[in-house]
């Protein structure tokens, strides 16, 4: 739907984003929908880039930061699903690492530790 109608860095919508995320982040193993990842990574991306550029980032700051975590969530999942389905379980280990390090709080450290194996 974002893809076809674009999203709107309005504070109105913020509570809809952050449910979006936490759904799609918060999903278990049998639910993770890869698609899903990158859809979300491709949205939060656009979304910290309009409240950037549109100087919502100053007057929206938590909100920007909160937005900025999903993105980069959902940007390591994204890479390591795309790594592990080339068989590159390493590199599919440090992305999720690496999920857990910097954006630790945005996706529940026991979905990531299910992944790799």
């Amino acid at each position: 739907m974002f893809a076809q109608h674009g999203i709107m860095a309005s504070p109105q919508y913020f509570e809809l984003y952050r449910s979006i995320a936490q759904g799609v982040l918060h999903a278990n193993f049998n639910e993770r929908n890869a698609a899903a990842e990158k859809s979300l990574r491709d949205m939060m991306y656009r979304l910290v880039n309009l409240l950037r550029s549109g100087g919502g980032a100053s007057k929206y700051k938590q909100d920007t930061d909160t937005f900025q975590n999903y993105y980069l969530a959902a940007h390591y999942l994204s890479c390591a699903a795309q790594a592990k389905e080339a068989n590159l379980k390493q590199i599919a280990a440090m992305c999720l690492t690496s999920a857990l390090r910097y954006v630790g709080g945005a996706i529940p450290a026991d979905r990531v530790g299910t992944v790799p194996g």
